[in-house]
């Protein structure tokens, strides 16, 4: 069994970047002068982030006085999409809702095509760690989201991408089927570790796999707007305990705010947990500290009574659903790139019950 809340890749708090290679440096010079003529970097001073990252996408660099981040999509991002993206998050940064500054390029646009096919921002870059999990952090970055999505609330684009996961029942049933079908080929399928993981889990998966596909129903029922839907230690940078920046814009989209919330709650109070060296031991003190984190929440933002009461199975189902797209890769593809975060969502399931027990609505149903 996967031990609960122990510090897992979102546990280091201090952003790292590395200095890049001189051909790879020399390409990235080549992108600022192509499309920021006046932010010229010196291609020795130019780093990548990254170290935990599985595909780090943003560079740093400084021009005179100033530091600039640098951040480049796949080839099959819609540009219009980003547009869309950093034009909300520049509305509501001059809202005073923390987003780093878009830096506009030549022809005064946001995003820029490169000849590679690939799409390039480039935003001020704000000096912060990532989020570590102390008590007046977490209530500082709560009250922070509420202020995000009161703002948030009042966006539209018919642009942004929307999210159908929770309508996707017949895929999740497809999945859920995909991976105990094939439960005489774990050891042929998975490496040695996650293949242990899973039949350890294997009762644990099934009971969940059947409460999710009961409440995703009623789920889908559930309001849908513009959200940060990737609201994970890594993307929230602080300063002295206070928020300094939501990053990662492209995570913007249109999907159930209440599902995004939960998430959130999920991933910022498990660090909470782990900063303080907390166990299962010290279940009533997490929960308290969820509470107390939903409640900064919604100082900033009006939820629905159906919205907190689903909390808990909603960052359930997002979990799950994580884990199936893992497993997904592995039956399908034998694509084993994610099977490294694999045990950090397996531990997910013992955590958030654990996480919403306090929380009005919630069952506190006792897991395995």
């Amino acid at each position: 069994m996967v031990d609960a809340f122990t510090p897992d890749i979102f546990s280091v708090s201090t952003p790292t970047f590395h200095v890049l290679p001189d051909a790879k440096a020399a390409q990235i010079a080549a992108i600022l002068s192509e499309h920021y003529p006046d932010r010229r970097a010196d291609p020795r001073d130019i780093a990548q982030a990254g170290g935990l990252e599985i595909n780090s996408n943003n560079f740093r660099f400084t021009d005179r006085s100033e530091t600039f981040l640098l951040k480049r999509t796949g080839t099959t991002v819609k540009q219009a999409v980003l547009n869309a993206q950093f034009q909300i998050s520049e509305t509501l940064r001059k809202r005073g809702v923390p987003f780093p500054a878009a830096v506009p390029n030549l022809d005064g646009n946001v995003v820029s095509r490169g000849s590679d096919g690939r799409c390039w921002i480039l935003t001020q870059f704000v000096d912060g760690a990532y989020f570590a999990g102390g008590r007046s952090e977490l209530l500082n970055v709560g009250k922070g989201i509420g202020l995000l999505q009161r703002h948030l609330h009042d966006q539209a684009s018919s642009d942004l991408t929307a999210s159908n996961s929770l309508d996707a029942i017949s895929c999740f049933q497809e999945s859920v089927a995909r991976l105990f079908d094939s439960r005489q080929h774990w050891h042929e399928i998975f490496p040695e570790q996650a293949t242990k993981l899973l039949t350890e889990d294997e009762a644990l998966l099934r009971k969940i796999a059947a409460r999710i596909v009961d409440t995703l129903p009623r789920l889908a029922q559930l309001p849908s707007e513009v959200c940060h839907f990737d609201l994970h230690p890594h993307n929230i940078l602080v300063r002295l305990e206070k928020l300094a920046a939501f990053v990662d814009v492209d995570s913007l989209q249109i999907n159930r705010r209440a599902l995004a919330i939960a998430f959130s709650t999920f991933k910022l109070v498990r660090q909470h947990a782990a900063q303080l060296g907390l166990a299962l031991c010290d279940k009533d003190e997490i929960a308290e500290a969820a509470a107390d984190f939903v409640g900064a929440i919604r100082e900033g933002i009006e939820l629905l009574p159906s919205e907190v009461e689903s909390l808990e199975d909603l960052a359930m189902f997002e979990v799950f659903r994580r884990i199936l797209s893992i497993t997904d890769l592995n039956i399908v593809s034998r694509d084993i790139t994610w099977n490294r975060v694999l045990i950090m969502q397996l531990a997910a399931l013992r955590e958030i019950p654990i996480i919403f027990a306090r929380l009005p609505g919630q069952s506190a149903r006792a897991l395995p």
